[in-house]
């Protein structure tokens, strides 16, 4: 990967955190969890979790972390989305079978 010039470490270590918690076997991880779970360091999974906990993406009790309600949100949304865009395609499939 170190070849692809649109590559960051940091963003692939936010995708494989995000990942590890989107298993249904992980609703709450340790650090250590984490480590073992995604491959990152110890430090890479640390300042990873920082950032998703300071800005509201994941929520801390005592040593475990697990997801925050903001992703509820954002899936909601998405489902929303979701749903219009299925009355929109059932709408132009019944108008152009009329």
């Amino acid at each position: 990967m170190s070849n692809d010039p649109y590559y960051n470490k940091s963003q692939a270590a936010l995708i494989a955190v995000m990942q590890a918690f989107s298993a249904d076997d992980f609703p709450e991880l340790s650090l250590a969890e984490l480590v073992t779970t995604t491959g990152l360091s110890k430090d890479a999974s640390f300042r990873t979790l920082y950032m998703l906990h300071q800005a509201g993406w994941i929520e801390k009790h005592g040593e475990r972390y697990a997801l925050s309600q903001s992703w509820a949100q954002v899936g909601y949304r998405y489902l929303k989305n979701l749903d219009k865009k299925r009355n929109e395609i059932h709408q132009q499939i019944q108008e152009y079978i009329a």
